[in-house]
């Protein structure tokens, strides 16, 4: 099976390290939490992080972000789902 969306729960250190790495695989990832303003600032820290968590910075844009209450609708289309709090 290939996977070609994934989305995780929770955009902390977990999450957040998870969705840098499937970026880096060209894989696409919506990252939620409770918040839209939480998972935008994980994928912030993704970009900046040093040592660099991205081995090209343009691949943060496979990264959407999202709240667990308005986008979770996203997860029926995932071909896998992970909870990284």
């Amino acid at each position: 099976m290939e996977i070609k969306k994934v989305v995780i729960i929770g955009s902390g250190t977990m999450g957040s390290g998870i969705a840098a790495h499937l970026c880096n695989a060209n894989v696409p990832v919506t990252l939620l939490d409770l918040t839209t303003e939480i998972s935008e600032l994980a994928r912030e820290k993704i970009y900046k992080s040093r040592p660099p968590l991205l081995i090209d910075k343009t691949k943060i844009n496979n990264i959407k972000v999202g709240n667990i209450n308005e986008d979770f609708h996203v997860v029926k289309n995932a071909d896998w789902i992970i909870e990284g709090l």
